[in-house]
């Protein structure tokens, strides 16, 4: 049996997943494939052992919760790329390949908690998922660990709900 055929949407999904500019943000209305979008724009990479990407909710039970990236990102794979996955405090999904999906929430976005929380981190790809749920301070620490040895270009990918009252 031949497997589905995942690919994004023509108009916004491809656009977004197929963006060359370091930063893109994408906004639309609830619904529209933005979550599912960001999930799929790490296909490009996935057969790279040194690629790892960092995808980050609010709060943790947006990540874990039925329906919620964790299991939409298990539904996109094929059972047959992905050789572990850990569903914890810092979810993660990795694939026979050696590439990584780190899946992890930053709910308290205090300047010392966030420094001593992520200092170190390097990923090359990082994508936002409800942009505007962050502090502008969180979205700039956040790509200072935009980075890694994967030997592609470092990307950051962020969506969300416009809101009038937003630093977006």
């Amino acid at each position: 049996m031949a497997g589905k055929i995942i690919r994004p949407q023509k108009g916004f999904q491809e656009k977004f997943s197929k963006s060359s500019v370091d930063v893109c943000f994408g906004g639309g209305a609830a619904g529209c494939g933005k979550t599912f979008i960001s999930l799929v724009a790490s296909a490009y990479y996935v057969d790279n052992p040194e690629y790892r990407a960092l995808y980050v909710r609010k709060n943790l039970d947006d990540l874990t919760a039925g329906g919620g990236m964790l299991d939409e990102c298990k539904s996109i794979y094929p059972k047959e790329m992905i050789s572990r996955v850990t569903i914890s405090d810092s979810p993660e999904v990795e694939f026979k390949s050696g590439a990584r999906f780190v899946f992890t929430h930053m709910a308290n976005e205090s300047p010392k908690v966030l420094n001593e929380r992520v200092k170190g981190w390097q990923y090359p790809a990082i994508f936002l998922d409800e942009l505007t749920a962050y502090s502008f301070n969180t979205f700039t620490y956040l790509l200072s660990r935009n980075r890694g040895a994967a030997g592609i270009p470092p990307i950051l990918r962020a969506t969300m709900n416009p809101k009038k009252s937003c630093w977006v």
